[in-house]
């Protein structure tokens, strides 16, 4: 069993810090009853929690992992040791680290960036099996498609279902998936999108300068204006919200209690 690295909570969310190495072991661990599901958590899905006590909810049941370096910095700002883990690059690191013993099943983006990824892992690693694909449709809820999706798990011999369709839609179907299906799902963002080279992903410095949200916001404005510059205001609200009251409360002699 791996030993999780740093828990803390933010928002009414569990978090948990890992690197690269430990999350792979942890995600390479064998089958569970219950099966895990694995969620990547940026400020967005924060803030889309903070709203939402069902999310909260799937959040808490499942393993949500820091994916965001302004979340991680927010975090360390509040007295925690922790770092992030990008879902870009724990999918990276399981393509490259796989030995055959997983079937891999896909679900999210478009058709064609999922060919792409096909043809990628197969150059990275030909032992990684991908047994299916869905790029679904647009709509909130997939519950009518269950009993095809459970079809081709169940003829695939898939035993982990990646999903990149943003979050909260990502993470209530992972935890639905996980729940109705016995299988491990791990919700990745837009992980499909940069591994595919659909979408251009920010320059390492940005990433290592908090600033993966700038580029994105740069290069896709009409889409992303409302989650970064309204979503990120919000964080930071909470966020000094939380710092004053602990100050408050340590000032007292109280415990650390966020």
């Amino acid at each position: 069993m791996v030993e999780m690295e740093a828990q803390m909570q933010f928002g009414g969310v569990t978090l948990h810090s890992f690197n690269g190495p430990n999350s792979i072991q942890l995600f390479n661990e064998p089958a569970k009853n219950p099966e895990i599901h694995l969620h990547f958590i940026a400020v967005s899905s924060i803030n889309a929690a903070l709203k939402s006590g069902k999310l909260t909810s799937v959040l808490n049941e499942g393993i949500s992992i820091i994916d965001s370096k302004p979340l991680a910095l927010a975090l360390r700002l509040l007295g925690f040791e922790c770092n992030n883990l990008r879902g870009t690059d724990f999918l990276r690191l399981a393509i490259q680290s796989d030995q055959g013993e997983k079937r891999h099943f896909l679900i999210g983006s478009t058709s064609e960036s999922l060919e792409k990824i096909r043809i990628k892992v197969k150059q990275i690693n030909p032992k990684f099996q991908i047994v299916g694909t869905i790029s679904p449709s647009f709509r909130q809820h997939f519950e009518e498609d269950y009993p095809e999706w459970g079809a081709r798990f169940s003829q695939s011999q898939a035993n982990v279902v990646w999903i990149g369709l943003g979050s909260p839609k990502q993470d209530f179907l992972a935890c639905d998936l996980t729940n109705r299906f016995g299988i491990r799902t791990v919700a990745v963002g837009a992980a499909f999108d940069f591994f595919s080279e659909s979408v251009k992903e920010a320059p390492l410095i940005m990433q290592r300068l908090s600033l993966e949200w700038l580029f994105r916001l740069i290069t896709e404005p009409r889409r992303l204006w409302k989650r970064y510059l309204l979503g990120n205001l919000y964080f930071l609200i909470k966020f000094i919200t939380i710092f004053v009251n602990l100050k408050f409360k340590l000032s007292l002699g109280l415990p650390k209690k966020l």
